[in-house]
């Protein structure tokens, strides 16, 4: 059979990859189909490709057209607003369904949340909303050239601006908004609650603590920065970066310049004052804390006020989950070592790829690339079994294993324990990048649920590209996108594209209905054990649809 090239689908929102031949899909359950349109469009519109937006479960769309006559509407799941003279990209606003965007029409701007229109500004920009979904805020200037930040409708007091970064950003618990506006004085004043707090010359670092109850930032006065907590100011320096709550909200900790020196700051008391330091950070559970300090040309990492050892080099901290161990690799001399807590367990390496604790474990795992020979796997000090390259790991929900796949010369495996399947040219998705390059994702076995089933798609050494599930190779196909299973585990579906146009398997069936493209950012969402849709669009128009399958229970 022959090999196909890479084919490019002239719409931005239609899923690329490489095309391979095609053989009959297997027979399989029956379940039904339904298109369901979201826009239908006639070749004289215009739709704006970088506008459409998905809502967080993938079952909605929004975006914006343009007309014959110029103006412009926002379609939500195919049913269009208002025409306008512009609007910006509409958004669904986080866990609440509701869609907003702002709209341009006789000089005027304005917002449309939920299609509800708000008050006239001359200008209104950076709408952003609470965590929870149930508050907004925007910049807005008014006819006198004034500008404001709008919450909730409410505007706030006046200045000559309002900074568009960090914007108006709320707590975590929504409650609270703060921005920073410039005073005719061309001071900065940071706003809580549109109530004015204070007046520097600089503000940074902003940032609210998990709970929700602190406020920090960083303030400027002539040539002294100081960090805010809440009502208390900290000690003066040149400057302050870092500004970072604890997961649990009890501590505060950030970098400071003093001179020539690096301060590293906790709770308003100096940690470390040296020539250089690292970003300070906590344990996942806020507990514990640390810091890279360097001493002459090396490096130390403080954790908890203790020292490691002297390393060249660091990469990354990882910690347990219950932030009891932590554990990074480091260069020591010219090899890398690994570093859990406060030892050295395994030195003299080339590099190491991969570092992690083992789930709710104090096991730990990383991937090592020795001076000679292959590199190889490691869990709690036991070396497995050696490959050319090995993809990261993938632990299935409910079993002690380990899964990853893994090249050796021009072969790639999956490998899971003592079990390998392949080979295969590779494992992945090719999809075209923006520069027309094309690159492998998917790199890794999709689990179902309960861990007892694998699905990964391939592509063989003749360049056909296919699904593998549990063990069996399904048809050949031009693209397929990942594979995802239902809730219960029993069925497992995916995208593919045959003839040039796409359709879904359902675990090895193919679909009657066909379409041009599958939206980018679309995904299959199963929402009971048998059934589940996904967004897809037909061209010339281009015509949007939600394809709703149902799958029959099995008859016995």
């Amino acid at each position: 059979m022959r090999k196909s090239a890479v084919r490019v689908i002239p719409f931005l929102l239609i899923v690329v990859m490489i095309a391979v031949a095609v053989i009959p899909a297997s027979a399989g359950p029956r379940f039904t189909e339904k298109a369901i349109p979201l826009g239908i469009h006639k070749s004289d519109e215009q739709v704006f490709a970088g506008s459409v937006q998905l809502s967080d479960d993938r079952q909605h769309i929004t975006y914006v057209s343009k007309n014959h006559d110029g103006k412009v509407r926002v379609w939500i799941d195919g049913i269009t607003g208002v025409a306008y003279e512009g609007t910006s990209t509409p958004r669904f606003v986080p866990g609440t369904g509701k869609v907003a965007y702002i709209a341009a029409d006789n000089g005027n701007m304005f917002t449309i949340i939920n299609g509800e229109k708000g008050p006239k500004n001359a200008r209104a920009d950076s709408l952003t909303f609470s965590p929870d979904g149930s508050r907004f805020g925007y910049r807005a200037q008014n006819n006198d050239g004034k500008v404001l930040a709008v919450v909730d409708g409410k505007p706030g007091p006046l200045f000559v601006n309002v900074l568009p970064d960090p914007g108006i950003l709320f707590s975590p618990d929504s409650r609270h908004a703060i921005y920073i506006g410039v005073n005719e004085a061309g001071s900065q004043v940071l706003v809580k609650n549109h109530e004015p707090l204070r007046a520097f010359d600089e503000i940074k670092e902003v940032a609210f603590s998990p709970d929700s109850r602190h406020l920090a930032y960083a303030g400027r006065s002539g040539q002294d920065w100081s960090v805010i907590h809440n009502d208390t100011e900290n000690d003066p320096y040149d400057n302050i970066n870092g500004v970072l709550f604890s997961s649990d909200s009890s501590h505060l900790a950030y970098m400071a310049e003093k001179g020539r020196r690096v301060v590293v700051v906790k709770d308003g008391k100096e940690q470390f004052s040296g020539e250089s330091a690292g970003i300070p950070f906590f344990s996942p559970d806020g507990t514990r804390f640390g810091f890279l300090m360097k001493k002459g040309k090396g490096w130390h990492l403080m954790m908890d006020e203790k020292k490691g050892p002297l390393i060249a080099r660091p990469d990354k901290v990882v910690f347990s989950e219950d932030s009891r161990h932590f554990a990074y690799s480091a260069l020591i001399g010219t090899t890398w070592a690994v570093i859990k807590d406060t030892e050295i367990v395994d030195k003299g390496l080339q590099r190491i790829r991969f570092l992690t604790f083992l789930p709710d474990s104090p096991d730990l795992l990383y991937i090592a690339v020795p001076q000679a020979g292959k590199e190889y796997m490691m869990v709690n000090g036991q070396k497995y079994s050696s490959f050319d390259s090995i993809g990261l790991p993938v632990f299935p929900p409910g079993q002690d294993a380990i899964a990853h796949v893994a090249q050796d010369g021009k072969d790639m495996f999956f490998v899971m324990g003592e079990k390998k399947e392949g080979p295969y040219r590779t494992i992945g998705i090719p999809r075209t990048q923006a520069d027309g390059s094309v690159a492998m994702t998917s790199q890794f076995p999709f689990f179902s649920p309960d861990g007892a089933r694998v699905a990964y798609p391939a592509i063989d050494h003749d360049n056909r590209i296919f699904m593998v599930v549990d063990g069996k190779s399904h048809e050949y196909y031009e693209a397929i996108t990942e594979p995802v299973f239902s809730p219960d585990s029993g069925h497992v579906a995916y995208t593919a594209q045959k003839n040039g146009k796409w359709l879904v398997v359902v675990d090895g069936i193919e679909g009657e209905k066909r379409f041009d493209g599958i939206l980018k950012g679309s995904r299959i969402v199963f929402d009971s054990p048998s059934s589940f849709s996904v967004l897809s669009l037909n061209l010339p128009g281009p015509s949007f649809y939600k394809l709703a399958v149902t799958i029959e229970k099995d008859k016995k």
